[in-house]
């Protein structure tokens, strides 16, 4: 019996350590803080303009266009706003004097040296078309982001993702596309065929071979 209770003591031992560690307090080095990988933020804004049209009139007043333009020289940034064009429209459905005003709107861009595309007829002001330019921008993450010392706890840490957020930010051409994506358009048929039958034949180009690693040898 002595023996049995001499080979339990090192298993009671070890049991009774256990426990007191259980009970002692947390400190925050013990604990994962698991960082949110870092990511991009895509902001959409839009401006608005109101062109004044004389009462059963499609033309541009001088002033009108004048207006126009020093908007457009104020919020326009470059190609990849757009400029959308509400025409308005008639409560009796006698829309031929909106669809007029819209089209005289897009032609006058053009003539500036603007691209623009005019909505379907919709309500809006009275004798008024409603102009606006509507972009996204991207907003970088905060990086490079060392506040936190690499974690022993197998967690996230503080500037991970950063090189690939940033990156990705700075390459988008189109800052939309990070939101929605866009629609296919046509393949170059000629080009396209053309690729099939070098593949078919045999024909396609190797990769050119470069070395990664100077072995200091003749090349």
């Amino acid at each position: 019996m002595r023996s049995v209770q001499t080979a339990m003591r090192p298993l009671l031992a070890a049991m009774l350590l256990g426990a007191l560690v259980g009970c002692a307090p947390v400190t925050k080095a013990d604990l994962a803080v698991n960082e949110t990988p870092k990511q991009l933020a895509v902001e959409w804004s839009r401006e608005t303009h109101l062109v004044a049209f004389a009462p059963n009139e499609a033309a541009l007043g001088k002033d009108a266009k004048a207006a126009l333009t020093g908007f457009l020289g104020k919020n326009y940034t470059g190609p990849d706003d757009s400029i959308l064009i509400n025409p308005g429209a008639s409560v009796d459905g006698r829309n031929a004097l909106f669809k007029a005003r819209g089209r005289g709107l897009q032609n006058f861009l053009a003539d500036i040296g603007y691209a623009s595309s005019v909505l379907p007829s919709n309500a809006g002001v009275e004798n008024s078309a409603i102009v606006a330019v509507e972009r996204y921008a991207v907003t970088f993450p905060d990086c490079p982001d060392w506040h936190q010392a690499p974690p022993f706890t197998n967690g996230v840490w503080s500037n991970y993702g950063c090189a690939n957020a940033v990156n990705l930010g700075q390459m988008i051409a189109d800052p939309r596309d990070l939101v929605t994506g866009r629609d296919l358009g046509p393949a170059d048929g000629t080009v396209a065929a053309a690729a099939v039958a070098r593949y078919r034949k045999g024909e396609v180009k190797e990769l050119k071979k470069e070395a990664t690693v100077d072995d200091g040898g003749d090349k």
